[in-house]
């Protein structure tokens, strides 16, 4: 099953009276439960296309479809609970809230969809164990090492069980051997539950990692190929 489907997909934004192209004619394909990653230096439009495709900004043409919707024909208000059931979001900067704890931190997205009480519980105690984070449910984010708090950032990301997580930079913030571990987990974890990632990052390790590296440069698709681990065809 196709995931993703980007068609033609171009957006500009505009300083003062000039517009600026921030992605040109964009299109490509993503199977499900894929590892990508869309690489290019800063300012190729990588974070661009992914708040496209994440449904936080809409394109000026094109069109995006995620797991057989065209979100573009949503209206706002079906557009943003769409992005809550389907989609799951990791920040380069963790976006975790101080005032909650990680148990909170992690259920927070859980409570936006109105689960219950005992469902949120065990959603959260699994997510903890799957990110290596059990016993560590009562700490605040600042009680946590970058590393741990980036766990807790994807758990976050997969409380909804999200069918794709579209991350920005999530190694970043990480030295070597956290970003490391973090790409293992995150494999892992796309193995294991099913779910697809898409990453936009100029990290060498999580490019090398992905089964798909689409490269961007001046908002333009410059090429898109399978590693040899995968013999699966991009569009």
């Amino acid at each position: 099953m196709t995931m993703l489907n980007v068609r033609h997909v171009s957006k500009s934004y505009r300083l003062g009276r000039v517009p600026v192209p921030a992605v040109r004619n964009v299109g490509f394909s993503l199977p499900d439960a894929s590892f990508s990653v869309l690489a290019g230096p800063s300012g190729s439009g990588k974070t661009s296309l992914l708040n496209l495709i994440g449904c936080l900004d809409r394109p000026d043409s094109g069109s995006i479809e995620i797991a057989g919707t065209d979100v573009g024909k949503l209206a706002e208000k079906a557009l943003t609970d769409f992005r809550r059931q389907h989609l799951g979001f990791v920040f380069q900067n963790f976006n975790l809230l101080a005032a909650l704890t990680v148990a909170e931190n992690i259920a927070y997205p859980l409570q936006l969809g109105k689960q219950g009480r005992a469902a949120r519980r065990e959603r959260v105690a699994f997510l903890l164990e799957a990110v290596g984070l059990a016993g560590k449910e009562g700490r605040r984010p600042q009680e946590l090492s970058g590393g741990e708090r980036q766990r807790v950032a994807i758990a976050r990301a997969l409380a909804a069980r999200p069918r794709l997580v579209l991350a920005d930079e999530p190694t970043a913030s990480l030295d070597r051997a956290t970003g490391a571990q973090i790409i293992a987990l995150m494999r892992k974890l796309q193995r294991e539950q099913g779910v697809s990632f898409l990453f936009a990052s100029h990290d060498s390790a999580l490019i090398d990692s992905a089964d798909t590296v689409l490269h961007l440069r001046d908002g333009t698709l410059q090429a898109a190929g399978e590693t040899l681990r995968d013999e699966r065809v991009v569009a």
